[in-house]
């Protein structure tokens, strides 16, 4: 019986090692790993952006005030800056609390735009997750709605949108506010 079993072309196939598979050589298979990939790396960002505490619009709000601060105290201390009028062709940053006409090529200048840039971009990023986690998680933030100490930090979210995207990015920031 048991030389029967091992001349049986099935089970020697079970018993074989298998081969270890080296990258996809048809476009199919490799389709298929991409897939798979992606799949898992978005649930992971699912994942992150579901468990995001709502105090996430707070930290928007505070890098969005930071950035403009700074470069509002720039532009009132810079020597090279001159207060000008909002609607004056020389006003190229239209910003709350006035609007100065400053030589852009100062380094001074350059570093401290570039810096509210880059908090405008760190806020954007912080309330995206925000607002992607009312897409996919809406039953938890409706649940957050409900208690006014979990609530407060949604106001704060749309305080941070107010000043990342008032008087910016054209119409995409219009449409955002």
């Amino acid at each position: 019986k048991t030389r029967k079993k091992n001349k049986d072309q099935k089970h020697r196939r079970k018993h074989r090692q298998e081969k270890l598979r080296g990258p996809p050589l048809r476009l199919d298979d490799a389709f298929g790993m991409m897939w798979k990939k992606m799949h898992s790396l978005f649930v992971m960002l699912e994942l992150l952006i579901s468990n995001m505490p709502s105090l996430i619009g707070s930290l928007a709000l505070a890098w969005a005030s930071l950035g403009i601060d700074w470069f509002k105290w720039y532009e009132e201390n810079a020597s090279d800056c001159v207060p000008t009028d909002y609607h004056n062709e020389a006003c190229v940053f239209p910003e709350f609390p006035g609007c100065f006409a400053c030589d852009t090529s100062r380094a001074g200048y350059r570093i401290s735009l570039n810096f509210h840039y880059l908090c405008s971009a760190i806020s954007f990023a912080l309330a995206s997750c925000l607002i992607g986690k009312l897409l996919i998680a809406f039953p938890v933030v409706r649940d957050e709605l409900a208690n006014p100490t979990t609530a407060a930090p949604l106001g704060l979210l749309c305080m941070a949108l107010d000043k990342c995207f008032a008087g910016n990015f054209g119409l995409f920031g219009t449409a955002i506010l």
